[in-house]
């Protein structure tokens, strides 16, 4: 989705440049960046930043999952040892009598 996006962008600014309406979302950001920090975007620059603004993204996408997966298998080996300890029966009892 996000190379979509990437490739969508470019092609856009390369048929229409960057001020025309209805443009992809990540040319609206990029605009929207430049704005805030009252910089003129030229259609070189906004072709120029796509790549960096899609690393970032990208980057940003794989340490959210890095995070999730990681809590995933904290979690997972944490009841794998209350197994060991307990018995997987009364670990399993005691995980369904949960009210969440």
């Amino acid at each position: 989705m996000l190379a979509k996006s990437v490739s969508e962008a470019a092609a856009f600014i390369a048929e229409r440049g960057i001020a025309e309406k209805g443009a992809p979302p990540l040319i609206k950001l990029i605009t929207a960046i430049g704005s805030r920090f009252s910089v003129v975007i030229t259609e070189e620059v906004a072709a120029k930043a796509i790549p960096i603004v899609g690393a970032v993204a990208g980057g940003t996408i794989n340490v959210l999952f890095i995070n999730h997966f990681q809590e995933m298998a904290r979690g997972h080996f944490i009841v794998k040892r209350l197994e060991i300890k307990y018995g997987t029966s009364q670990i399993e009892k005691l995980y369904n009598e949960l009210v969440i």
